[in-house]
């Protein structure tokens, strides 16, 4: 399966770890997105680290209940699969910032 193919995967059943592996990708490119915008807006600061923060969590709520429509209860919880994955988004969110 391609990436691509791998994040849009609307029918069938999830694993816990396609889903771990498609947030993580979710994540990533929202806060690349993020990152960039903040860097081309002059965001710095606390408030362009909230706005990653807030940005990576709607992203992913999103993804989940309205792209996705499962219930990410089902999963182990929101902090059980978007946990390990918000450190390195936020690291990608600084990388792109800084470098816009």
């Amino acid at each position: 399966m391609s990436f691509i193919n791998k994040i849009t995967k609307k029918q069938g059943e999830w694993s816990s770890e396609e889903l771990k592996a498609a947030s993580f990708w979710v994540l990533l490119l929202s806060a690349t997105a993020t990152g960039s915008v903040c860097g081309i807006l002059g965001i710095t600061g606390f408030t362009s680290i909230v706005m990653a923060v807030v940005t990576c969590y709607l992203t992913i709520g999103f993804y989940w209940k309205r792209y996705l429509e499962i219930e990410i209860e089902d999963f182990g919880g929101a902090s059980e699969i978007a946990s390990e994955h918000i450190a390195p988004s936020i690291s990608v969110f600084f990388v792109s910032c800084k470098f816009e």
